[in-house]
């Protein structure tokens, strides 16, 4: 009995030290710089998923508030470059996962709208999309 709690014990220990140590790399002071001066440049699909690729791990505070709205402005004003994210999802599940939560009460409620009319009107890219889209946006007008 003894052996036996001994070795689930190291092992639980073990696990926990590798589990931590999955973390996601940490973002230092001038990383976070170059990140909000990244995240704010970001107009398009391409450029916001390269920003995101090199510095999602500064996802928080002002960047998580600079990506939703990198990610807004893309969805408001380049609408109809909604297929260049679809063919990015389809490949990039974590992304696709990414710029659905950055839609949300942040982004304010008249871009919130805004997408939920293009949805409704001019979604040619996909059920998939458009309902994940649809509902992040739903969910962030609800939240306000």
């Amino acid at each position: 009995m003894y052996i036996v709690t001994n070795t689930l014990l190291g092992m639980m220990i073990l696990l926990s030290s590798i589990s931590s140590g999955a973390k996601e790399m940490p973002c230092p002071e001038q990383t976070a710089m170059q990140a909000e001066k990244a995240v704010a440049a970001a107009r398009d699909w391409k450029s916001l998923h390269g920003v995101y690729r090199r510095y999602r791990q500064c996802d928080d505070g002002s960047i998580a508030e600079g990506f939703t709205e990198s990610v807004m402005r893309v969805l408001v004003d380049k609408w109809s470059t909604l297929n260049d994210f679809s063919m990015l999802a389809k490949k990039d599940k974590v992304f696709a996962d990414f710029v659905y939560r950055h839609i949300d009460e942040s982004a304010g409620k008249a871009d919130l709208l805004k997408v939920l009319e293009n949805v409704k009107t001019n979604c040619g890219v996909g059920k998939d999309v458009c309902n994940r889209i649809r509902g992040s946006a739903e969910s962030a007008i609800k939240a306000l």
